[in-house]
């Protein structure tokens, strides 16, 4: 059987900087050498002793998690600003829980057409190939 692992500051700040730059826990478990479960396991135990490198291990994972989800917020919010109506309505989305009710509009060829009116005509066309086929 391995001899346990020790967590280092090394461990703490290295598990920091790869959840800032996206890797999952189960990554950097994965990298460590250690099973998913242990590292769940360890910082489980951070978390209810409240000090400790266990405790420093879950907090340098959570602060890297918060970097990485402030560089993508920050990259969709600039897209946003910039006129990328997609990345405004992901953003009010996930931020807000904001759905779009209303309908999308379409441009075809020179008429602007919504997705129900597409929707309509595709189920036309449908209905009118399926009766073809029974003839």
């Amino acid at each position: 059987m391995p001899s346990p692992i020790e967590i280092t500051a090394e461990m703490v700040a290295e598990a920091e900087s790869l959840s800032a730059e996206g890797s999952w826990p189960a990554e950097i478990a994965e990298y460590w050498g250690i099973s998913d479960r242990t590292l769940r396991y360890w910082r489980a135990r951070g978390r209810d002793e409240g000090e400790g490198m266990h405790y420093e291990l879950d907090r340098a994972i959570v602060r890297g998690e918060m970097r990485c989800r402030r560089g993508h917020v920050a990259v969709v919010t600039r897209a946003a600003r910039e006129g990328n109506v997609s990345a405004s309505q992901w953003f009010l989305e996930r931020r807000f829980g904001w759905a779009a009710r209303s309908k999308v509009e379409h441009v075809v060829g020179e008429a602007e057409v919504n997705d129900t009116d597409i929707i309509a005509e595709l189920q036309s066309v449908m209905r009118n190939a399926e009766e073809s086929n029974s003839e």
